[in-house]
């Protein structure tokens, strides 16, 4: 799968309350690694928000499934 087209499937999962302003998709050699940037008040809240969205992404959209969430920042 292409980095673009996560970007976009992740897209299409996206809602207002979420307030995600930002989504990169990239290739590497563990897999792929996605940037989001969400409006948020610190960093704790905007990485609860972030692994809430991808779960609920990957859960929601068929051609995630098989991904996973690490905790990064």
């Amino acid at each position: 799968m292409e980095p673009d087209l996560i970007a976009e499937l992740l897209w299409l999962q996206v809602l207002q309350a979420d307030r995600i302003e930002h989504i990169r998709a990239r290739a590497g050699p563990e897999g792929f690694r996605v940037a989001l940037f969400v409006n948020a008040e610190s960093a704790t809240e905007a990485q609860t928000a972030v692994q809430h969205f991808c779960r609920r992404a990957i859960t929601n959209n068929p051609q995630l499934r098989g991904f996973g969430v690490r905790d990064q920042l």
